[in-house]
């Protein structure tokens, strides 16, 4: 507002408006995303359509921003080694009140910035959806070194590709020349057998290769940040203090 200043009727004039300027560029601030992502998405589309459509509405009402706008800087190389990473802020500690996204922009090739319309308690990087893929994670808890989260597959009430809470089974490696490859028959084996405890399968037990392919899938991983939180502890890595004051990092979700 002040590079352009050179006498005092100038000075007079930026402080008349001010802040007219202000409120009009935070009215509007709310508008630019749902704009770039209309154009950056054909309209040829049903969903290319509900964007623009969604965008021109914003436009039209004027977009006013209702919260406090925050945001956050972050600059690592998960940001230019995902690029498409999603970014969502929560205004309770349970992270279901989901605030809106104004503005999401690389600045360079590892710095990212988000603004959001209000405060929020939890905020959740996620690996674009397309980093799915087959794999195992390494643990402690069995004696091979690996195991796989078990998912359901539409038996005994758990409903098919959906995470069974709690539930894990080994996974096992070949040995000698071949360590580090999977061993798919004895890893099978032992997914059948947990599922089949669990009683998730069908009632002859049956565990095709489709169903060995649901349990290996790995979903994008997610990182998730609270305000307010000490160690990572628990699904969510939450443990808050009455005095902590800042947000701290709390451990991936599976």
């Amino acid at each position: 507002m002040s590079i352009g200043l050179s006498t005092s009727a100038d000075s007079v004039q930026m402080m008349a408006t001010i802040e007219q300027l202000v409120d009009q560029a935070l009215s509007h601030s709310s508008t630019v995303r749902p704009s770039l992502r209309a154009k950056a998405t054909s309209g040829h589309s049903r969903a290319g359509a509900a964007l623009k459509a969604a965008a021109a509405q914003s436009n039209a009402e004027g977009g006013t921003a209702t919260g406090p706008i925050t945001g956050l800087l972050i600059r690592s190389a998960a940001v230019s080694g995902w690029p498409g990473v999603e970014v969502s802020a929560y205004a309770d500690d349970a992270a279901t009140q989901k605030l809106p996204l104004l503005r999401l922009d690389r600045l360079s090739d590892d710095v990212l910035i988000a603004l959001f319309d209000g405060l929020p308690r939890v905020v959740n990087f996620l690996q674009p959806p397309e980093s799915l893929h087959f794999g195992v994670r390494p643990t402690t808890s069995f004696a091979s070194g690996y195991m796989s989260f078990l998912r359901g597959l539409g038996y005994g009430g758990y409903p098919a590709g959906q995470q069974i809470q709690g539930q894990q089974a080994a996974v096992a490696m070949r040995s000698g020349a071949a360590a580090g490859v999977l061993d798919v028959a004895a890893s099978a084996a032992s997914l059948q057998t947990a599922m089949k405890t669990l009683s998730a399968l069908d009632s002859a037990g049956t565990f095709t290769a489709a169903e060995f392919a649901v349990q290996m899938v790995r979903a994008a991983g997610m990182q998730s940040f609270q305000w307010g939180v000490t160690a990572p502890t628990g699904q969510w890595g939450v443990s808050a203090p009455a005095e902590a004051t800042a947000p701290a990092v709390g451990r991936i979700a599976g």
